[in-house]
């Protein structure tokens, strides 16, 4: 009987769905009897003590939080494509010789006559930069120099201040581009996301099938408690009934002390009834959190078991059991998530081309407002047009060896996968015999 139970238990939380959604529901019912606050002995019925243990025990909270670590995780990989804002300003002199137009002598010989020449510039850049799913980057550039050259004979005294504002986009073309690429780090960590929410799920069904054990163990050990109570109380009104008889003579003395060595074997039974009580006990009570040995923390459990019908369809229950198993789902997450990291491993292995586009405005003035209005008045455009490559002389070594590596990562995550699927069928298939 007690085997019994404990498959029941086993086929209730890993195939049915004792899983997060059906442990809130358990968590929001009321509690049916008194607590231990009270100074009475803690009196559970089968969902409030659940409750209770998802309320009190370490395991699932740490597992909760787990869950949500990975969760700042998917926001983490997000911040790829979050607009960026930057601001530069940068100061640079140069000092030069140039020609004056005349010559002197030196050594008999005439060479030109130079001057020392200072050149002043300041220089502040503003951009507003993004990057997109594709892997384009889209910067929108503003920038403003001041050039002060003393050789520039102008009417603005050598002072001048040059302006510009466009629009600068630089596309990957080989590696770098497209979703599969620029999308992988947000996935994956999506896919550990799921995995540590399986994970969540697998502790609450393994927590609550444990804890589910342990209650219907205590249930049995009560029954059986009270079983031997009664039956040594009838062994000791046997032992007290055949001593009357002996001294009346209606019976001998070994009938006596047989009904003696019966009332012992029964104190036996009593005191091993007594010890799987007490072990019950302090496993319920272990779930619960409860440290202290106090007659106010004793358990009992309140409800009686009822073992309903048991639907011996077989290939129904190993395709509900692949679909709800959380451990089974973790790994057809790791499977998806191994083949994101082989998408992106493979194109790392491409050269680098990318194409730069900038197209904007020129200002020039003596001013830098004058200069600005010159961006949308005077209509002075500028534009480029080009292509960046990297090649590695080697072939690329690392992002190579990064591939081959996803490659082996995704054999593993295939056989953990064919390991779970073994695991699961042959659970059902070995517990149906004895259930059905």
């Amino acid at each position: 009987m007690k085997a019994r139970l404990v498959l029941i238990g086993v086929m209730l939380a890993q195939q049915t769905g004792l899983y997060a959604e059906e442990a809130s529901a358990i968590a929001t019912e009321a509690p049916t009897v008194a607590s231990a606050a009270d100074g009475r002995p803690l009196n559970l019925g089968y969902a409030d003590f659940l409750r209770r243990v998802l309320e009190k025990h370490g395991d699932t909270a740490y597992q909760r939080l787990e869950w949500g670590v990975a969760a700042t995780k998917v926001r983490n990989a997000d911040a790829d494509f979050e607009p960026n804002l930057g601001l530069s300003s940068s100061y640079t002199s140069n000092e030069r010789r140039l020609p004056t137009g005349e010559e002197r002598s030196l050594f008999g010989v005439q060479t030109p006559d130079l001057r020392e020449v200072r050149t002043d510039t300041i220089n502040a850049n503003i951009a507003l930069s993004k990057k997109i799913v594709t892997g384009t980057k889209l910067e929108l550039l503003t920038s403003l120099n001041r050039l002060t050259d003393p050789s520039q004979y102008i009417t603005w005294q050598g002072r001048e201040y040059r302006s510009f504002s466009g629009l600068v986009i630089t596309q990957p073309l080989l590696k770098g581009f497209g979703t599969d690429a620029n999308l992988a780090g947000v996935r994956v960590a999506e896919a550990d996301r799921l995995m540590a929410y399986h994970n969540y799920r697998k502790k609450i069904s393994d927590t609550l099938r444990d804890a589910a054990n342990g209650y219907w163990e205590l249930y049995l050990a009560q029954q059986r408690l009270d079983l031997r109570r009664d039956s040594l109380r009838i062994a000791d009104r046997t032992v007290a009934d055949y001593r009357e008889r002996v001294r009346l003579g209606k019976s001998s003395p070994i009938d006596l002390a047989d009904s003696e060595v019966a009332q012992a074997d029964r104190k036996s039974s009593l005191l091993e009834a007594e010890q799987d009580w007490a072990s019950a006990t302090q496993r319920v009570r272990s779930f619960l959190m409860l440290s202290s040995a106090g007659a106010e923390d004793r358990v009992t459990a309140a409800d009686q078991l009822s073992i309903g019908k048991v639907d011996a369809d077989v290939k129904a229950s190993i395709a509900n059991a692949l679909h709800l198993r959380p451990d089974y789902q973790a790994q057809l997450t790791l499977v998806s998530k191994e083949n994101l990291r082989i998408a992106y491993a493979k194109n790392q292995t491409y050269p680098q081309l990318d194409l730069k586009l900038t197209y904007g405005f020129n200002g020039l003035d003596n001013s830098p407002t004058n200069s600005f209005n010159h961006l949308f008045t005077q209509r002075m455009p500028q534009w480029s047009a080009g292509f960046e490559v990297n090649i590695p002389l080697s072939g690329g070594i690392r992002p190579k060896s990064e591939l081959d590596a996803a490659n082996l990562r995704k054999r593993q995550a295939l056989e953990l996968l064919k390991t779970a699927e073994v695991e699961v069928v042959n659970s059902i298939q070995g517990a149906w015999p004895r259930l059905v």
